[in-house]
């Protein structure tokens, strides 16, 4: 008997903790449709909690804070990221065509990008730095990709440096960075946001194989 009611306990821990984790993602699908639809400005905490049905204290509860809620989900993206610059890694050598290597690593980025623009742009701004300071920012959605992709130009250019293979993962992360606002700002599809970066990812690989050379 006693094991029975123990057993019934613990089944009951799980289906509560399990409905705990369906009304959390129900709330983080309610805001990203917020965010697509009044712009992650103009979210907040109680508009967030009316649309999806719930208390303000219960989003407090589950997210903290707007800030917080907003760098999970742009760090949700980043991890999507993260997961196809992995996959294209592997794949790579110096046989491969460093132009489109490096084509479809930034169409990777767009992906990301361009799936929640405002959301983005609200990264862009450092809207978020009131509770989360960017050395943090840095170490976990930018620092992981840098080292991705240092590893791709080191696979496509043997003969780099490690240096120069990461100052050339910094130089391709500046120019779509610089890019970035304008891309947004004139709601590029992604093909064309991908033919705009297309002149400068060409001078940036014409310069890295010049480097290479030297070696």
């Amino acid at each position: 008997m006693a094991k029975n009611k123990k057993k019934s306990l613990m089944e009951s821990m799980t289906t509560g903790e399990r409905k705990s984790d369906d009304t959390r993602a129900r709330i983080f699908s309610v805001a990203l449709r917020l965010i697509d639809s009044i712009g992650a400005e103009k979210l907040t905490v109680r508009k967030l909690a009316e649309a999806a049905g719930v208390s303000p204290a219960l989003v407090i509860q589950y997210f903290g804070s707007k800030g917080h809620l907003l760098r999970e989900a742009f760090t949700n993206e980043n991890a999507t990221l993260l997961a196809h610059v992995e996959d294209l890694v592997d794949s790579v050598d110096q046989s491969s065509d460093t132009q489109a290597v490096i084509s479809d690593v930034v169409r990777y980025f767009l992906k990301r990008d361009l799936a929640h623009p405002s959301l983005t742009m609200q990264v862009i701004q450092h809207d978020l730095a009131m509770d989360y300071s960017f050395e943090d920012h840095f170490e976990e959605n930018i620092e992981p990709v840098l080292q991705l992709l240092t590893r791709v130009f080191k696979n496509l250019e043997p003969g780099l440096t490690d240096t120069d293979a990461r100052t050339a993962a910094g130089m391709l992360s500046m120019i779509y960075g610089n890019a970035l606002r304008i891309i947004i700002q004139r709601e590029m599809s992604e093909d064309q946001a991908l033919s705009f970066l297309a002149p400068y990812i060409e001078m940036m690989i014409e310069g890295l194989k010049g480097i290479a050379k030297r070696y």
